[in-house]
């Protein structure tokens, strides 16, 4: 070999050469599956949102601020919206204000009406007097209870809902006056403030996320409670409790708004994957959270929403079970720190939390109509019937949703009384019957059930 070719091979910038060839030769031979993997794999995630977004954009379901905005516009109506905001101001007085937290002290002593005492009857005829011209002006907006459509500027989780935390204390408002009616004997006062209580429901139905459906839930379990006080206290009439019933059976159940509740949670949700400043209102220490959600990422929190919207409704123990899968799942990727699901897990919502309320609501509106028309038998036949069957419903009154686990709703008739009982949930949150039928051996017995005050009527002549 010549001496110069053998001193050039020794040549550090030799094998420095050859080794750069080699590398860029690895490089341009397999750069498709090593380099630009990352990148490919990103596009392909890419692809696949944006495949699943313009799904979502055809079957009208909103998936960012302005399509949302859209929804919300298209499923309420202005029509009541300035007559509304009026009265939300003129609730600002001094005089309400201050009466409203006297209300709230006594309640937090004494949260059951029926028990409020005279220190809570004395506050509510002083409210019912300061606020006389609202709530007629309450009755006449409820009459024509369609969804109120309030002027918001959507701004993912910034986006603040007054207007539902004014309609909790307008729903306040009737539970004083409905107090009023009952110890002055107001047969129509009573009646019409069910009434009203229940169209409150349907005036707050679609509003945004799921604060907004569960604030529409504990609305309506105002009137629940209302009527149970009066259909066990025997003061309504039979003409009251059969408008009541209709109104009832015209009512949409919460349970078949859930879906809505899922689908405008995603669109806030979709936006803070995009625009994280937006999480703020979740997570106040998250002030200079710079991360944005990997497309691998949102198609996770697109899925999982997908699994929360889809879930059958009609049998709530496999509703909860489904939901407690998809928390379960989040719960152990965010032990995992895996990186694809950081917005996923801050993002999905406390499913259950939602679900358990719209359940009860619907199986406490089942028990209502029943009790109503428990009631209008025992009004117009002299007794109550001897069994649930006996009713004899008609098949406008039958709905179509299954109660858990198979546990059907429990009747009793005692000598003058009649105890209508329904299931509640247990502490892992399934569905059970609320009190065996061989334990109620009286009324006084069965009201001392710890768990079932909300879900047993007691119904006396």
């Amino acid at each position: 070999m010549p001496k110069q070719l053998f001193d050039s091979l020794s040549a550090p910038a030799f094998w420095i050469a050859i080794a750069h060839s080699f590398f860029c030769g690895s490089v341009w031979l397999a750069g498709p599956k090593s380099i630009n993997a990352f990148e490919t794999i990103q596009d392909a995630d890419l692809k696949r949102f944006t495949s699943e977004i313009d799904k979502l954009t055809a079957r009208k379901a909103p998936v960012d601020d302005e399509s949302l905005d859209a929804w919300y516009k298209a499923n309420t109506s202005r029509q009541n919206t300035d007559a509304w905001t009026k009265l939300y101001q003129e609730l600002q007085r001094p005089a309400v204000l201050k009466l409203a937290k006297k209300l709230d002290d006594e309640l937090k002593v004494q949260p059951n009406l029926r028990d409020g005492g005279v220190e809570y009857l004395t506050l509510a005829r002083e409210l019912v007097r300061e606020c006389r011209d609202n709530l007629d002006t309450i009755y006449r907006l409820c009459v024509d209870a369609k969804p109120i459509q309030a002027p918001l500027q959507f701004e993912s989780y910034d986006t603040l809902l007054p207007h539902l935390e004014a309609m909790q204390w307008v729903s306040r408002m009737l539970d004083a006056e409905f107090a009023v009616a009952m110890a002055d004997d107001n047969a129509k006062g009573r009646a019409r403030v069910i009434a009203t209580q229940f169209r409150l429901g349907s005036v707050m139905q679609n509003q945004p996320g799921f604060v907004g459906e569960l604030i529409r839930i504990r609305c309506r379990s105002r009137a629940f409670e209302n009527l149970q006080w009066a259909l066990e206290a025997n003061v309504l009439s039979n003409r009251d409790a059969k408008n009541l019933l209709n109104l009832l059976l015209q009512q949409p159940r919460s349970i078949d708004a859930w879906k809505n509740a899922v689908a405008t949670e995603r669109a806030f949700g979709l936006v803070a994957c995009a625009n994280p400043k937006y999480l703020e209102i979740l997570y106040p220490d998250l002030k200079n959270f710079k991360m944005v959600a990997t497309f691998k990422d949102r198609l996770n929190y697109l899925q999982l929403m997908s699994d929360a919207e889809n879930i059958d409704v009609q049998s709530p123990d496999k509703f909860l079970s489904e939901l407690k899968r998809i928390e379960d799942q989040i719960s152990a990727k965010t032990k995992l720190r895996d990186k694809d699901w950081v917005f996923t897990g801050m993002l999905i919502p406390a499913f259950n939390a939602g679900a358990v309320p719209a359940i009860k609501d619907a199986i406490m509106q089942r028990q209502a109509e029943l009790a109503l028309q428990i009631r209008m038998h025992q009004q117009t036949k002299g007794g109550f019937p001897i069994s649930l069957n006996a009713l004899q419903e008609n098949q406008s009154t039958t709905r179509s949703f299954t109660l858990p686990g198979d546990k059907d709703f429990g009747y009793k008739v005692l000598g003058r009384t009649a105890i209508l009982w329904g299931p509640t949930t247990s502490k892992t949150n399934s569905f059970v019957a609320v009190v065996p039928r061989h334990t109620l051996k009286t009324a006084d017995e069965s009201k001392k059930d710890p768990g079932a005050a909300w879900s047993i009527f007691v119904l006396g002549e």
